[in-house]
């Protein structure tokens, strides 16, 4: 979603800059005018998406999100502060990815005027008999352990996937912003990082790690 300053959608903004190249007389400048206000309608269907569900979502600072004593300031185990997080900040999306709950939570990030989409998906062990050991571990040694019932994937997908729904081939992925895995016992591995270095347009893979450390701080990840 692309937002200005004050926190509007820039449809408006498109269709008179799309008036204003147009004048121009330039086939070029026109098509990609065209292009913007394509992508600006695009927006505003996804709002109008949460009205007809009644579902409300809710918007947070991308650099101040999980701050300590921000939103929330769970006290317990891994498990229930990951719970508790998906209770109070967190929408049920109304698809799956193979079976599993998705939940999204938006973050502006002011400074570019975007608003970033953090999904996170929980997955049962029991449900997916070919995840019984996480490959994650097995590389770190971990190769006997049946590590947890439970694990959850924390995702920002690539700038250009923000507005699509999240594919069955989402865990392979390597071109996520952000992609981490944490099982229900609190330990985790950060599988990748893609900021600007790594294609995206918007954020750097300084402000993206710093949103994953307090997001392990929080929930209080081993």
């Amino acid at each position: 979603m692309v937002l200005d300053k004050n926190g509007e959608l820039v449809s408006q903004k498109a269709r008179d800059m799309k008036e204003m190249l147009c004048s121009k007389g330039d086939e070029e400048i026109d098509y990609v005018a065209k292009e913007l206000e394509k992508l600006c309608a695009k927006k505003d269907k996804i709002f109008e998406a949460y009205k007809k569900s009644k579902r409300t979502p809710n918007f947070y600072g991308f650099h101040s999100f999980l701050d300590p004593g921000c939103l929330i300031n769970p006290t317990g185990q891994f498990r229930d502060n990951v719970r508790y997080f998906l209770q109070q900040c967190a929408e049920l999306e109304e698809y799956t990815v193979e079976g599993m709950q998705i939940w999204s939570t938006f973050l502006v990030h002011k400074n570019r005027g975007v608003v970033t989409p953090l999904y996170t998906i929980e997955e049962n062990v029991k449900n997916n008999d070919n995840r019984s050991f996480c490959d994650h571990c097995r590389c770190a040694g971990w190769t006997h352990h049946f590590v947890s019932k439970r694990k959850y994937h924390m995702i920002i997908p690539a700038d250009c996937e923000w507005n699509q729904h999240l594919n069955d081939g989402v865990f392979d992925d390597q071109t996520h912003i952000l992609h981490g895995l944490i099982h229900c016992n609190g330990f985790g591995h950060l599988i990748c990082i893609n900021g600007k270095e790594g294609g995206s347009k918007f954020l750097c893979g300084r402000e993206v790690m710093d949103l994953w450390d307090r997001i392990c701080t929080n929930f209080r990840a081993r």
